[in-house]
């Protein structure tokens, strides 16, 4: 264990620190009726219930990574409608608050020598019970730097149109899927050609000269992997002109009509567009997505 290595004095506060706080989870969840014996099952069936909601724990680490200067204390709420809610507590506002929960412990792990910023974030999930305590545990998470990377990808590919960051996108799914090496590429020349009825490639190179569309599509695909929502705003529309500004979500690619994108608006209506007719938007903070895509290309 690390703690039983370099660092000693420093993670033996540390580790009493957890035990202690363990000791008062053990009794809460007693007094709300469990067994002592049973506590562990109950901690892995709660670490599994948000484990599966789709796209959290992607959410939750980038809202970490964006936020790492202010060294945050993110605070994950499932409601006993199982509503789930996400706040952010920096630095600032925690370390001066008396009875900020677990305060102390919170500084001795933010100022452990193995705790660095751009490699490790803390978050606490907390269930609310009903005429029971809620219960809450904390977590310290190492940042998946292909998680990170797949966000900035994401942005490049939308903020401009440049083959290198096809060529990215196209790398980040070979590496990650090293078994499916190529596949991604093809896919990329086979949209290209759907798009545009051919495949034209730049000078020396295998990937295809982008466009705004192809790249706002491969971009869509990543985020997708990722989880997460793809919000979009309507533009260059002409005979629902009226939507043009409108924003939304991009839910999936059309089964019907392959060059067309099933957009659900901010009002809940649900439309097909072509992806020339919608631009990727940050709004904020990255989101979970709402589902796994029916369909991608």
């Amino acid at each position: 264990k690390e703690c039983a290595t370099a660092g000693w004095p420093e993670h033996k506060l540390i580790c009493s620190a957890a035990r202690r706080q363990t000791e008062v989870a053990v009794a809460e969840h007693q007094a709300g009726g469990g067994r002592r014996r049973d506590y562990n099952d109950h901690v892995r069936d709660m670490q599994s219930g948000f484990a599966s909601v789709y796209g959290l724990l992607n959410e939750v680490s980038i809202l970490a990574w964006r936020h790492r200067g202010e060294t945050p204390v993110l605070h994950v709420t499932r409601s006993p409608t199982n509503r789930i809610t996400i706040s952010i507590t920096p630095r600032s506002i925690w370390d001066q608050d008396p009875s900020f929960p677990d305060r102390e412990m919170i500084r001795l792990t933010f100022g452990s020598a193995s705790f660095r910023q751009d490699d490790h974030y803390m978050a606490v999930f907390t269930t609310e019970r009903r005429g029971m305590p809620d219960h809450g545990m904390r977590y310290n998470y190492s940042f998946d730097k292909n998680l990170i990377r797949g966000t900035e990808i994401v942005q490049a590919l939308t903020a401009a149109t440049r083959a290198e960051d096809l060529a990215d996108a196209i790398a980040w799914f070979d590496n990650k899927y090293p078994l499916r090496l190529g596949t991604t590429l093809q896919r990329v020349r086979d949209r290209s050609s759907t798009l545009s009825d051919d495949i034209t490639t730049t000078h020396g190179s295998v990937i295809p000269v982008p466009s705004r569309a192809l790249n706002t599509e491969v971009a869509w695909l990543l985020t997708a992997d990722l989880r997460l929502q793809f919000d979009v705003r309507l533009m260059g529309l002409r005979g629902n002109a009226l939507l043009n500004g409108k924003e939304g979500f991009v839910r999936h690619q059309c089964l019907t009509d392959i060059k067309r994108w099933e957009v659900q608006l901010d009002d809940g209506k649900r439309i097909q567009v072509k992806s020339e007719n919608f631009m990727h938007i940050l709004r904020g903070e990255y989101k979970r997505g709402k589902e796994d895509p029916a369909h991608r290309w």
